[in-house]
């Protein structure tokens, strides 16, 4: 059975006043025993509305709530930074983003790391010219010293495996 936005809330809530849920700084974040407490009192509040819900399901919304606010939170921040005028700022979509605004300060959104050297070439980089016939020469070469050695240790395994089973 799907969440209704009034069981969000109260789990939302509920967590909001566990700060040793998400606040790293928290002394009791570590805390196993204590966290493992306020999780249940969060449930016990949910059950009042939801009567089915388990302790597993509590964490698993909750952390999916987290995530998508993490998302939203991102999107935020870089439409921010973009440089766009104040009208064109990123606006969240999400109902309950205003509600989770108490993990703002809490939340460490990491930068994704580009795949892409982005970097313009330099003066020298950029009048490099690349002779093909030189390069398939080379390659060339190297494919034949890998063939040479291949051959040679193919030879070398043949005379080791002739005088293990030779005898």
């Amino acid at each position: 059975m799907s969440w209704t936005n009034e069981q969000i809330v109260v789990l939302i809530e509920s967590y909001k006043k566990h700060q040793c849920l998400y606040e790293v700084k928290n002394k009791n974040y570590h805390n196993k025993h204590i966290r493992n407490l306020a999780l249940q009192e969060i449930l016990q509040n949910v059950k009042k509305i939801r009567s089915h819900t388990s302790y597993a399901e509590i964490q698993k919304k909750f952390q999916g709530l987290r995530s998508t606010y993490a998302i939203e939170r991102r999107t935020v921040l870089q439409s921010l930074r973009s440089g766009i005028g104040e009208d064109e700022v990123y606006k969240p979509g999400l109902w309950y983003y205003p509600k989770m605004d108490f993990l703002h300060d809490h939340m460490n959104i990491r930068k994704g790391i580009s795949n892409f050297n982005v970097e313009p070439p330099t003066e020298g980089e950029s009048n490099k010219t690349i002779n093909l016939e030189t390069l398939d020469d080379h390659v060339t070469e190297v494919i034949n010293l890998k063939r040479i050695k291949l051959v040679q240790l193919k030879k070398m395994f043949n005379s080791i495996f002739d005088s293990q089973f030779s005898l």
